[in-house]
């Protein structure tokens, strides 16, 4: 997801998309999130399903399926 998200950033700021740093504070809150989750899962307080469904609700439904999909419009020119 890191090295997902350093990529994308790169491309938005590189194609000059207005929101890019909207997008990489977003960026950030998933990560810091992420990364809780993660120590949380070793401590022994969070199942391993608390990180799937983190995944799949926020990381590819909230983020790639809605965020990312803003960008592809306006690179188009839509």
């Amino acid at each position: 997801v890191e090295a997902h998200f350093r990529d994308e950033e790169q491309i938005l700021r590189a194609s000059g998309y207005p929101a890019a740093m909207l997008h990489e504070r977003f960026h950030q809150h998933l990560l810091f999130k992420g990364l809780q989750l993660r120590d949380q899962l070793a401590g022994g307080h969070a199942i391993k399903s608390d990180m799937i469904l983190f995944l799949v609700d926020e990381i590819i439904v909230g983020h790639m399926v809605t965020e990312d999909a803003n960008f592809i419009p306006w690179i188009r020119g839509d």
